[in-house]
């Protein structure tokens, strides 16, 4: 969330979206941050998110640029280990190379 000042957020929205969630996926973890009308903390707190592995994020931005700039930034990276697994996968079932499961190994 942007800020704490709007009481909203952390007296209704959070509970409330975290209660929602618990019926929705009982197995999914929420995790809810505030980034006090911070952008870099909101940043940080984005980053943080994605290096614990985060599949869903929901933002209310503190800057709607910047934060449309995080989310390109993550879904590229997203993509980019995406297309690595998928293309060390073909080469992995396509090439006669004795792969292990650190990847392919170059031949000589």
């Amino acid at each position: 969330m942007p800020d704490q000042a709007s009481t909203r957020y952390e007296e209704h929205d959070a509970p409330g979206f975290i209660a929602e969630m618990a019926k929705l996926c009982p197995g999914c973890k929420v995790i809810y941050l505030n980034a006090d009308a911070d952008v870099s903390q909101q940043q940080q707190q984005f980053n943080s998110v994605i290096a614990q592995g985060a599949t869903a994020i929901v933002l209310d931005p503190v800057d709607a640029t910047i934060a449309a700039l995080q989310l390109i930034i993550a879904g590229d990276q997203y993509n980019t280990i995406q297309n690595r697994l998928k293309s060390w996968q073909w080469r992995r079932q396509t090439l006669p190379c004795n792969c292990s499961t650190a990847g392919p190994r170059r031949r000589k």
